[in-house]
């Protein structure tokens, strides 16, 4: 019975993370936006490929990042002004604000990245998350799913 009661109040408090995560963009930036990126090799030759997907709207703001021993949960701000928008870590999925290991790798608040709408593209610019520090911080990696 413990076990349920467990599970449930976790489920609670999952819904309560998801559903509190302000989101303080307007309408024109709802949508999923996605990159993936390869960076390097490992040591038996596989490409090593990183995704990320980012989804707004009105009452969330969530970034998966999966690639290889890599699955984050990111509970996000995202906070437009003119035409630029900016994601912010607020939490990990769980309410936390420390990954899987115990380490804080950013601050509440932290600028992640930056998406600028241009009239031809979406610029990102790489703050606080750097796929890879191969590529450029300032360049076209999300579009529009």
């Amino acid at each position: 019975m413990s076990n349920i009661l467990s599970l449930i109040k976790k489920t609670i408090f999952y819904c309560v993370i998801l559903f509190s995560s302000a989101c303080h963009s307007s309408g024109v930036w709802n949508g999923t936006y996605i990159y993936s990126g390869t960076s390097g090799n490992t040591t038996g030759g596989s490409i090593i490929t990183t995704n990320y997907q980012l989804s707004i709207d009105s009452s969330l703001c969530a970034l998966n990042i999966d690639g290889f021993q890599l699955e984050e949960r990111i509970i996000c701000d995202a906070v437009s002004k003119d035409n630029v928008l900016s994601v912010k870590f607020k939490s990990y999925a769980d309410g936390s604000v420390v990954n899987a290991f115990g380490v804080a790798i950013y601050k509440v608040n932290d600028v992640l990245f930056s998406i600028a709408k241009t009239k031809n593209s979406l610029i990102t610019k790489w703050v606080a998350e750097l796929p890879d520090d191969k590529i450029e911080r300032e360049g076209i990696y999300f579009k529009l799913k």
